[in-house]
């Protein structure tokens, strides 16, 4: 008998436990996560390492970067569990349908949305509720058990370190390091920080005592899968609880450049006042979930207020039969400071405009179409005076009009859009 094709030939491990990098520490009000320089392992590992171990002899059961140490940027909620997920460019988000904000204990309905993810930008990000998160999945060959434990870390350093010994392996051995004998350290290095240098605990893994029959081993060995994680499980040694449970207040007080129309600014949710209410009855079934629908529009994290501005804007464009060309123009005359690209316009609002930007436009829209109708107006007098007049006079002050108007197009748009 044949096997199936991408079936039969694949071999899954399920995943055994976690080790941590934190242990959560009670605090004044509630528990908060806080880093330690030895891996929080299960009783299991313990036993065999020690209480704190600061090093692991592991293997990865995969070859594939994006199955053993898949990285993006995350946001938890308790409620929706991860109700963000990005690279920097995309993401995919949980939106509430009634605020326009992400997902948390007071939504009802929500639906996803593919959106432009802004990374360390993302104000979110900035106010530490969504984190760079890392992933690794790996084997403890030399303990019993057959599966793969999952360690998650947010440490820049950390990451960086993990991709680059993950790359020197791939060249070293063309892509198949499965199941190639490592070793896993937590080590002190000295960070140059925003508060002045000082030691941070980092993942590194060996180079010098690998050897090179082990790199063959690799190349012979099988390129395992895993069970696919559990994303909506939030790591606790990571967030701490108030960002989870959405109870973090944040500052009313719009981003630094809003005033002068800068880039980046009001295009986060509203602020929170307090802790939020207990979440509605019933379970996660009784809420809608829309799947995203593809080739939908990508755009940033939006305020209500700016999603309002932004469709008046829009509507106000049609009325007046302003191209993008022109809408772009007067952004830039206006903005000369922001970098605003040559597409369309699209329907949602884009990452660099902000409601100062489209107030201002939005009242040089009015005087432009407050002009047209002026022109109108004057073109139609014109020609009703002069009906008196012979066919010939007619026609030559209709046409005088006519050209009139259509200067009188040009002429105020030039004025208000700069086009």
């Amino acid at each position: 008998m044949c096997p199936i094709e991408g079936v039969s030939d694949i071999v899954r491990l399920p995943r055994l436990g976690k080790v941590r990098l934190g242990i959560k520490v009670q605090g004044k009000e509630s528990e908060y996560p806080q880093r330690v320089d030895w891996f929080v392992c299960p009783e299991l590992l313990r036993l065999s390492y020690g209480e704190k171990p600061t090093t692991l002899p592991i293997m990865f059961p995969s070859s594939d970067p994006e199955v053993i140490a898949p990285q993006y940027y995350k946001c938890y909620r308790r409620t929706y569990g991860l109700v963000c997920k990005g690279d920097g460019k995309a993401c995919h988000a949980k939106i509430d349908t009634a605020t326009g904000t992400l997902a948390d204990r007071n939504t009802t309905d929500w639906e996803y949305k593919e959106m432009q993810c802004e990374g360390e930008d993302c104000p979110e990000f900035r106010e530490g509720n969504c984190k760079r998160v890392m992933t690794l999945l790996f084997v403890l060959h030399e303990l019993a058990g057959l599966g793969v434990y999952q360690l998650d870390t947010s440490n820049r350093n950390s990451i960086i370190n993990a991709n680059s010994f993950i790359f020197l392996l791939n060249r070293l051995t063309r892509g198949r390091f499965a199941m190639v004998p490592l070793k896993m350290s937590l080590l002190k290095e000295e960070r140059q920080t925003r508060d002045g240098k000082r030691n941070i605990c980092c993942l590194v893994f060996n180079k010098d005592d690998i050897k090179p029959m082990d790199l063959l081993k690799g190349v012979a060995g099988p390129n395992l899968l895993v069970e696919a994680t559990d994303e909506d499980e939030p790591p606790g040694d990571l967030f701490p609880p108030n960002v989870i449970d959405g109870t973090t207040v944040k500052p009313a007080a719009a981003a630094p450049g809003a005033a002068a129309g800068a880039p980046g600014a009001a295009a986060g949710a509203p602020a929170h006042t307090g802790p939020a209410a207990p979440p509605p009855a019933g379970d996660k079934r009784t809420r809608s979930k829309v799947k995203p629908t593809k080739g939908s529009p990508s755009a940033p994290l939006c305020a209500p207020e700016l999603i309002e501005a932004w469709k008046k804007l829009r509507d106000l464009q049609k009325e007046t039969s302003v191209t993008d060309g022109m809408m772009r123009g007067g952004f830039r005359k206006a903005y000369p400071e922001v970098n605003i690209p040559k597409s369309a316009l699209p329907d949602i609002p884009p990452p660099w405009v902000t409601v100062p930007m489209i107030q201002n436009m939005t009242e040089r829209l009015k005087s432009y179409k407050q002009s047209l109708q002026t022109v109108k107006e004057f073109s139609q007098q014109h020609v009703e005076g002069s009906l008196g007049q012979t066919p010939a006079e007619n026609k030559s002050q209709a046409s005088s009009a006519e050209a009139n108007k259509r200067g009188g197009d040009q002429g105020p748009g030039k004025e208000v859009l700069d086009i």
